[in-house]
């Protein structure tokens, strides 16, 4: 699916916001009062958490679906947001027909695997 115009490139978006936030509901057995998608165009990180679902997840989630990848100003964006929240910046990438990629600080990753 090429998303051609503006309101299709937004529901594609949209639909891959909703998937990031289903997965972390799913893993993280948090509810919906907890992880929300954040709207398209508002400030802020792009999955929106609870007090509650930041203790569980202490990321700041930045989501991006889109064929070309500008991933230097993604990053700045994602660390931005996440420094307005006291969180831990995670970008979430992907393209058509590709799987999800996700970038985070080394240290940060470390941590999350010495849990």
């Amino acid at each position: 699916m090429t998303a051609n115009t503006p309101r299709s490139r937004k529901s594609k978006g949209r639909g891959f916001q909703n998937y990031i936030v289903a997965d972390i509901r799913r893993i993280t057995g948090l509810c919906d009062d907890d992880v929300r998608s954040n709207g398209m165009g508002q400030p802020g990180a792009d999955v929106v958490l609870s007090t509650h679902g930041k203790k569980t997840f202490p990321y700041a989630v930045e989501c991006k679906r889109t064929e070309s990848w500008n991933i230097h100003e993604w990053w700045r964006q994602a660390e931005r947001n996440a420094n307005l929240e006291g969180l831990k910046p995670l970008l979430v990438l992907r393209r058509n027909n590709e799987s999800a990629r996700v970038m985070m600080k080394w240290g940060d990753f470390l941590e999350l695997v010495q849990r």
